[in-house]
């Protein structure tokens, strides 16, 4: 995930130090979170009820001149972050429970040697596709994001471009946003040690002064900030105690590990997989409708999610952007999460369901004061790319060091207009 935020402090809530028991014993680097992680042991509910109730899954800058209502998001998981200039209204967290019956490597070979119709076999499931898509996307040594995306409010617009890129050890993170009001220009960097390091400053050219991180996160710590980790796939236990779930710490999700084997080995009966390759969580109750249609020899999946709109007490469905909202909160500084009105996504897949690209549209309410608001239009792209070392279709691609300049290779991979 590609985030844009103001310049920030190290700011965790005491919430997060509380909530310190870990109940994950982990043998490796790759798998420790730092001593201030918040796991914490407790027994599985079926479900949490509470009004605006926080996600359990199962498997700055403020204007002061309330004239101008504007406001920049994106989101995105591999994708994008909001980095917004307003306060906005609270939306309620619902529990997406599960991502379908994700087939197998081999389950999808049998249904090929068979000549199944895959539109007509997933016509009603079409999410299970691409979760399984996206688990490809995450297994791969190195795999690449690259997107581009705008955001209206009002009379302005922002545009950015971003990165995702993971290696065998380490996954990197780079954006920038410009507007006529705002810009910004981020790195991140998850060395698979348990921390996130963050690096935030306003333009590129800042990043040859970057000496040490702005701030960095452990694991437990960014998910809580941002929802989702930097990471295409990783495993996580759930608090269920409602008590723990709080608008500082507000996501349920408590780091595993990166390792199917020791998610496998765990005992706890809320460990979970959880898809970071988008921000959008996507299974059986978030997905409203959709459709998949083949188009020569690629498949093309649209769906429409619930939103905030959708989402009543006691209902079985669930807001498939839940994450999405909490890194909005953070990244604005806000004191609650902006409610979605619209959430349309579309994927291309290859013969082989590898993930080719995506097309994410949101309409949200941004709030100024609590006298204007603003509707805020969203639109990003995003191509997929995978390899088994760091040459890309002979673009070969490194991590930039922190105080390097910007001239990421990644970027030649977008398609010519």
């Amino acid at each position: 995930m590609i985030l844009f935020y103001e310049q920030e402090t190290n700011d965790t809530s005491e919430e997060l130090e509380q909530d310190n028991q870990s109940n994950i014993q982990q043998d490796s680097s790759e798998n420790n979170a730092s001593n201030s992680d918040i796991t914490k042991e407790s027994q599985p509910v079926e479900e949490v009820k509470k009004p605006k109730p926080p996600i359990y899954k199962r498997k700055g800058f403020v204007s002061t001149v309330i004239t101008i209502a504007f406001s920049s998001i994106i989101g995105g998981g591999a994708g994008y972050l909001v980095h917004t200039m307003l306060n906005q209204t609270a939306t309620s967290l619902g529990s997406v429970v599960g991502e379908g019956n994700i087939p197998t490597d081999e389950e999808i070979k049998a249904l090929k040697a068979n000549n199944t119709d895959f539109v007509s076999e997933y016509k009603d499931k079409a999410y299970e596709l691409v979760n399984y898509s996206m688990k490809k996307h995450a297994e791969y040594p190195y795999s690449l994001t690259i997107g581009t995306a705008s955001v209206k409010s009002g009379p302005v617009t922002q545009l950015v471009k971003s990165t995702t890129y993971s290696t065998p050890t380490i996954i990197y993170n780079q954006n920038t946003s410009t507007s006529s009001i705002v810009n910004t220009a981020n790195r991140f960097y998850d060395r698979k040690d348990g921390n996130v390091e963050c690096y935030l400053t306003d333009k590129a050219s800042n990043w040859l002064n970057n000496s040490k991180p702005t701030v960095t996160y452990s694991y437990n710590e960014y998910i809580q900030k941002y929802g989702k980790l930097l990471k295409g796939s990783y495993y996580c236990t759930a608090v269920t105690d409602p008590a723990s779930l709080t608008e500082a710490t507000p996501i349920a999700d408590r780091y595993l590990t990166d390792s199917p084997e020791e998610f496998k080995k765990s005992g706890d009966q809320t460990k979970h997989h959880v898809n970071g390759v988008i921000i959008y969580a996507i299974g059986p109750t978030s997905v409203k409708s959709s459709t998949i249609v083949k188009d020569g020899d690629k498949y093309k999946i649209d769906m429409v999610l619930y939103t905030d709109e959708d989402v009543v007490p006691d209902a079985q469905i669930n807001t498939g952007n839940a994450y999405y909202s909490v890194q909005m909160r953070s990244t604005g500084g806000l004191s609650s999460r902006p409610p979605f009105s619209k959430t349309e996504l579309s994927f291309v897949l290859d013969s082989d369901f590898n993930l080719i690209s995506t097309v994410f549209i949101d309409e949200y309410t941004a709030q100024v004061g609590g006298l204007i608001n603003s509707l805020a239009i969203s639109n990003m792209t995003q191509y997929y790319f995978r390899s088994d070392s760091n040459d890309f279709n002979g673009i070969k691609v490194s991590v930039p060091d922190p105080n390097s300049e910007d001239n990421f290779a990644g970027y030649e991979l977008f398609p010519e207009k």
